[in-house]
Parts: structure tokens; C-alpha cells; sequence
């Protein structure tokens, strides 16, 4: 009965029931691989001769070697950094964090500072970023 229904349907049927006994089939062998380690008590042992078993059925794909990827965002962080007024703030922050670090009683903070230099470091970045991005 199974062959005949094999042969009288589409290719497209026919394929489509063909995965699905597969991937059936091999469900019910891994119950009976995981019942088998249950009473065994080698559970460990039995699932690796499972996956050894299963992986001669399949090819395996290994990944290539990929290049090292480098983010986008921090190469052009370093660029903006060095542009006129970026820099300018930057030194504006240092000059503010170095006034701060040498008074040991102070309420000033150089948060405004810090979030300028930010504010102008991310609109540079923005300008070019999303053009670069994949």
C-alpha cells in the first residue's frame, strides 16, 4: 500500500511525505534509543552512539573560516574623534574631569561635558554608519 501511494501522487506530495516519514521514523528511534539507555542505565554511552548512528545518515557541514569582522561603528568613532570640534570636546571634558579630580570636596560634576562630546560623536557617526552597515 505504502509504494503505491509513492508512485500515484506528484513528485511535490511525494517528497513532502517522504520527510515527514523520515523525520517520523527517526523519532521513534530516538525513543527507542532513550528507553534502551533507561534500562541500561548508560544513558550517557547510548545517546552518543545515537548521534554517532544518526550523523551517518546525514552530511555534515563544517562553517568556513571567516575573516575577523570589524565594527563599523567603533572604526568610525576613532575617525570622528579626531575631527576638529569633536576633539574640542573631548579636551573640554579631560580639562573638566582633571579640575574635578584634583578638589577633594566638589558638587560639580563634567556629566554636560561628557554627554556634549557624545551628543557630537554619535551625530558624526550617524552621517555615514548606516550607509556601511550590512
Amino acid at each position: 500500500m505504502f509504494c503505491f501511494f509513492l508512485f500515484n501522487v506528484g513528485p511535490k506530495v511525494r517528497k513532502e511525505f517522504v520527510k515527514s516519514y523520515i523525520i517520523a521514523w527517526l523519532q521513534l528511534s530516538c525513543a527507542i534509543f532513550d528507553f534502551l539507555g533507561d534500562i541500561v542505565g548508560d544513558r550517557k554511552a547510548d545517546t552518543m552512539a545515537a548521534r554517532k548512528w544518526f550523523s551517518s545518515f546525514f552530511p555534515t557541514v563544517k562553517a568556513q573560516e571567516e575573516e575577523d569582522i570589524v565594527d563599523p561603528q567603533a572604526v568610525l568613532r576613532e575617525k570622528c574623534a579626531q575631527q576638529g570640534h569633536t576633539s574640542a570636546l573631548w579636551e573640554k571634558y579631560q580639562a573638566c574631569n582633571e579640575r574635578v579630580g584634583s578638589r577633594s570636596q566638589t558638587a560639580e560634576t563634567c556629566v554636560e561635558e561628557l554627554f556634549d562630546y557624545l551628543h557630537e560623536l554619535d551625530h558624526c557617526v550617524s552621517k555615514t554608519l548606516f550607509s556601511k552597515l550590512k
